[in-house]
């Protein structure tokens, strides 16, 4: 069910940038109901594709509730991105002022955002999105072109090396004619 409602999420936004804004908005209304991030992103692209219409107090409103409900759920990165499709719909709506100063929230709450990334540990619990930096495996490391004159000395490694000498870079005599 879930992964279903994510796909057609993605499907419906994939459809805004297409600028096929009635078939996004026909999508999206059925995902947006509910208080799931799913719900929650829905709504907020709802009102996003409300404004490329032109319904701008529309869009306004929706995005408003969208911000609400992220607020609600402590969903930082959807209280973000709507704050940023807030911005965008009131720029929209040639109220620039406004847009300047809902600009300026977004990208607190990505502040926000940014500073609980850091402070995540792994939770190990379905639904949380932690990455983790996987340890480098020493046989895939490889030395530098620049240590390779440095490892022809070592006992391991000069195993396998044949000496070359210098006859064998010595130019063949030829006959050159007039």
């Amino acid at each position: 069910e879930a992964e279903s409602r994510s796909i057609a999420l993605f499907w419906a936004r994939a459809r805004l940038g297409l600028a096929e804004y009635k078939e996004a908005l026909d999508e999206l209304l059925p995902l947006s109901s509910g208080s799931d991030a799913t719900a929650i992103e829905a709504l907020t692209y709802l009102g996003l594709g409300q404004s490329l219409m032109g319904h701008h107090d529309e869009a306004r409103q929706v995005i408003s509730s969208a911000i609400e409900r992220a607020r609600e759920q402590q969903e930082l990165r959807l209280e973000a991105l709507a704050y940023a499709s807030l911005g965008f719909a009131l720029l929209r709506a040639d109220r620039v002022d406004e847009a300047r100063d809902t600009y300026r929230t977004a990208l607190t709450a990505c502040e926000r955002v940014r500073y609980t990334i850091g402070e995540e540990h792994a939770v190990r619990e379905r639904c949380h999105r932690v990455v983790e930096r996987l340890p480098l495996d020493a046989s895939l490391e490889f030395p530098a072109f620049g240590d390779i004159a440095r490892i022809e000395h070592e006992a391991l490694n000069a195993l396998g090396v044949q000496p070359i000498g210098a006859r064998h870079f010595q130019p063949a005599p030829r006959t050159f004619a007039p």
